[in-house]
């Protein structure tokens, strides 16, 4: 990443007759949909499993800021470097769910052993970074057009805390019982982060009537995700360490009030985009406290190698004003 930087900005030095250096700076505001579960996979007697999921809520509106600078190299070859960064301005509005299940193995019988929903706040940010590289143009009075092949990198952090705990747990005659409590108390702080190196195809297309249609897949082979809960009612902290994929999509229109060849230039656009991530792995559990309502005291336990299985899925859909240098 670093030699990538280093040879983006020595191009940008070099003498402007060489090439030209074309400028975008862009501010956008979006709606994100969609969340982080995650589940363990535990035994609790022989033949008889057990499942945790936890699912966090990330809806809610973002802003954020976008800088791209784009070379004009020889034989009409186009480089172009961006930086990325977003960032949570509201709590989602959806709540967290927190669902066990039991399953009989000898019986093959699985029954949902409890089901609670909570409020959740959350703050988080994105950087997305990259470099690409045309491998077909083609620029003309009436139109021009891009297809490129880049590399990125895109970071993911979300902070949850958790209040209150309402639904039902089922007694030991397999009743349910229903609650609702702690609505103004912290019970419980979930961080979730994602690492993805990855690749891309990206494609650009703008013609004489001022409009232009952009769109990227990406694809991240070695994604890293890695997230922390703290059950503070349990006093409990678990960690998660998981590897898998993660799949990138973009698309977006685009208007521009000036002519192709006007700078500067000052466009709109509406856009799209998809960030889906699986990854498996491990999960840690450490007591750091006695948690009440047990006849032991756990303090100091840990647990480790609990199966555990990280799914994200966000969707976004927002507006851009931003102007081409």
């Amino acid at each position: 990443m670093r030699r990538v930087l280093f040879l983006t900005f020595l191009l940008i030095l070099i003498p402007g007759q060489v090439f030209s250096i074309d400028i975008e700076l862009e501010g956008n505001v979006r709606r994100s949909f969609g969340s982080s579960k995650y589940t363990i996979k535990f035994n609790i007697a022989e033949d008889v499993k057990g499942t945790s999921e936890l699912e966090f809520p990330m809806d809610g509106y973002l802003c954020g800021v976008r800088l791209s600078l784009g070379t004009d190299l020889p034989r009409n070859h186009d480089i172009r470097f961006y930086l990325d960064g977003t960032m949570s301005m509201t709590d989602p509005k959806n709540p967290m769910t927190d669902i066990d299940r039991v399953r009989l193995a000898f019986k093959d019988i699985q029954l949902t052993w409890s089901s609670t929903e909570s409020e959740a706040k959350a703050k988080g940010y994105d950087i997305d970074v990259g470099v690409a590289a045309a491998l077909i143009s083609k620029v003309t009075d009436e139109y021009a057009a891009w297809f490129r092949l880049g590399f990125g990198y895109r970071y993911r952090k979300v902070s949850h805390e958790i209040y209150g705990v309402d639904g039902w747990q089922l007694d030991e005659n397999l009743e349910r019982v229903y609650f609702n409590v702690l609505a103004d108390t912290c019970v419980l702080e979930y961080e979730v982060e994602l690492r993805a190196p990855y690749f891309f195809f990206d494609f650009q297309a703008t013609n004489r009537n001022r409009l232009a249609f952009i769109g990227q897949a990406g694809y991240a082979p070695n994604a890293i995700v890695e997230d922390y809960d703290d059950h503070i009612l349990r006093m409990k902290r678990m960690t998660g360490n998981c590897k898998g994929y993660a799949i990138l999509g973009e698309a977006s229109i685009r208007y521009f009030f000036e002519e192709q060849n006007d700078r500067p230039r000052m466009f709109v656009s509406v856009k799209a985009d998809v960030l889906y991530s699986s990854a498996n792995g491990y999960q840690k559990q450490v007591w750091y406290g006695d948690e009440p309502g047990t006849e032991e005291d756990e303090t100091g336990m840990v647990i480790d190698r609990i199966p555990d299985g990280i799914v994200s899925t966000s969707w976004l859909l927002g507006a851009s004003l931003g102007i081409d240098f």
